[in-house]
């Protein structure tokens, strides 16, 4: 399920080639829209930011924004308090409908044109799915899960923590190292590159509503990370698991001579047998810490550099988790290191010591 909410297919590959050659007809245009309104929040992101970035803002028209912006027409009688989208209440009468379209007023409501499906998805690692449909409408906030959890416990999922956990450790790489990542990419483009004085006005406003609408996607999502980890939290369990590295012993004792040298290790603190406990054993079966003399964006760094050069992916969720690796900032905070390396590459700020660090994985690089 997490995974399918995440897939980018050739169906999206081809709905992005498809936008780049939009001849602005109205049977495009309406096919387009049709196509677009089946994405959910993580697609519709992945196709505006690569087509906007792709066509260049300046060149980007009114229309095509058009396509990305739902517009729906709700009615409101004279009482304001009794709002009713006529176009959606499936119960009131044609007489009943016809009443009221000849009193009150009728406002503009402006959305993302998708599929809104990202807290359902979290509510579905809590709850089964029978139940997820009469509070989707609810906003996801610790209170509301608290209360599933104390007055619903026959609609809680019944998997064993394990699994649970690795589930939720989970779906927090996708929303911090996939989706906050894009969001930050597309309002990061959006306000570097809208001119304000020289864009029409139109498409000047849709742009402003975009941004303003992905800081909210933003926000919530940051909402639902803090869900996820309180939940994670709650099972009050001895912390499992490894980092499933088999790179060679050998080659991690060279890193670490590699940090000490540098002094990017804290070695009164941090032996090479504990460097190795920490990335070769089980958890649970230690209680190892790898000190960093590193900061945060030098520690979103070294993690791409452990990537790209040694072929190991360590995920910065499950250091959270695993609590066993510290930097000048204390113990790893996911969010907060993906989020403060992304803000650095966007602005161009490269991580203090870059060269020294890259040093380090050139002479240890795996061919």
């Amino acid at each position: 399920m997490i995974n399918k909410y995440f897939k980018c297919d050739r169906k999206l590959q081809k709905l992005s080639h498809s936008l780049i050659s939009f001849d602005n007809s109205n049977k495009m245009k309406k096919k387009l829209i049709k196509k677009i309104s089946k994405l959910n929040e993580f697609q519709f992101i992945m196709l505006f930011n690569g087509f906007i970035i792709e066509k260049g803002i300046d060149e980007v028209t009114e229309n095509e924004l058009m396509l990305f912006i739902l517009t729906d027409k709700i009615h409101y009688p004279n009482n304001p308090h009794l709002g009713i989208d006529i176009y959606e209440n499936e119960y009131l009468s044609d007489d009943e409908l016809k009443e009221i379209k000849n009193s009150g007023i009728t406002l503009t409501h402006e959305s993302f044109n998708c599929k809104n499906k990202i807290e359902k998805l979290v509510k579905n690692l809590f709850i089964v799915p029978y139940q997820i449909d009469n509070y989707s409408e609810e906003p996801l906030l610790n209170e509301q899960l608290k209360r599933y959890n104390e007055s619903s416990m026959e609609f809680l999922k019944e998997f064993p923590t394990n699994t649970q956990i690795t589930k939720l450790n989970y779906l927090r790489d996708k929303i911090i190292n996939n989706f906050l990542t894009e969001i930050s990419i597309l309002s990061h483009y959006i306000t570097k590159n809208i001119s304000l004085k020289n864009t029409e006005t139109n498409k000047k406003n849709y742009l402003i509503f975009i941004l303003e609408k992905i800081l909210k996607l933003e926000e919530k999502l940051i909402e639902l990370d803090e869900v996820i980890v309180t939940k994670i939290n709650s099972y009050n369990v001895k912390r499992d698991g490894n980092y499933f590295i088999d790179t060679n012993t050998e080659l991690l004792k060279k890193l670490y001579s590699e940090l000490e040298k540098s002094d990017f290790i804290d070695i009164h603190k941090t032996s090479q047998e504990e460097f190795i406990e920490v990335l070769k054993s089980d958890w649970d079966e230690h209680n190892s810490i790898i000190h960093l003399k590193m900061d945060g964006i030098q520690f979103g760094y070294f993690i791409e550099c452990v990537f790209y050069y040694l072929k190991v992916r360590i995920q910065l969720s499950s250091i959270e988790y695993a609590g066993n690796i510290k930097t000048k900032n204390g113990i790893i905070n996911a969010r907060s290191v993906s989020s403060s390396y992304s803000k650095s590459k966007k602005q161009e700020k490269k991580p203090k010591r870059e060269k020294d660090l890259q040093s380090i994985f050139e002479k240890l690089k795996i061919k």
